[in-house]
């Protein structure tokens, strides 16, 4: 048969470490929010497309007129 830690021992047992976290819930929306949060950031790389595809719009404007 297993043994499972409960949510007090858990808090108990890594309340002097700062790099762990207990989380009690884990069925709420609040839980999935904070974890990506904490876990993944900010996702850059949509910012990073838009970016990428102006300077090559600008790029293609610049090339054309420099030409006429």
């Amino acid at each position: 048969m297993m043994d499972f830690y409960g949510e007090n021992e858990l808090k108990k047992i890594f309340s002097n470490q700062k790099n762990v976290q207990v989380f009690d819930k884990i069925d709420d929306d609040n839980f999935i929010r904070n974890f990506k949060e904490q876990n993944f950031g900010v996702a850059l790389w949509k910012y990073f497309l838009i970016a990428a595809l102006v300077f090559l719009a600008i790029e293609i404007a610049i090339v054309r007129f420099m030409k006429g």
